[in-house]
């Protein structure tokens, strides 16, 4: 079995550009928390994860899941995502722009990514009553 890819970071943010020059990503208005005046709500302002993935070679597929921690329950979970290296020791930095989400309550939320069933790591963010 090859070896299990390693997620070196996750990222949460309202933007995520490619420096046209340098091909550098720039990750603008990274967030952790937020804050909705009435529940439940959907997150619809926009945003992305940034995924920064190392240790395989080749396409390999992830997949994303939404998580509402209170409950232990997927809200949402999209796939179809390809990283792709050519070598185990190249890093490869995926953009992945976010659908709608639901905020069914105040609580703990994350962002779950997946290669195949294996769980890869995650990025867990609050929402709390108040303003927008």
């Amino acid at each position: 079995m090859p070896p299990r890819p390693i997620l070196q970071a996750i990222v949460l943010a309202d933007h995520v550009y490619e420096d046209l020059h340098s091909g550098k990503k720039v990750i603008a208005g990274t967030f952790c928390e937020m804050a909705a005046l009435e529940f439940p709500t959907h997150y619809n302002r926009g945003a992305f994860l940034f995924l920064s993935l190392s240790g395989f070679q080749g396409k390999i597929p992830l997949t994303i899941e939404y998580i509402d921690i209170k409950y232990n329950k997927s809200l949402l979970e999209f796939g179809d995502i390809l990283a792709v290296a050519a070598s185990p020791l190249e890093t490869c930095e995926l953009v992945v722009e976010l659908p709608d989400f639901p905020l069914p309550h105040p609580g703990a939320y994350a962002f779950e990514v997946f290669h195949y069933e294996i769980p890869l790591g995650s990025l867990r963010f609050i929402v709390s009553p108040g303003k927008e």
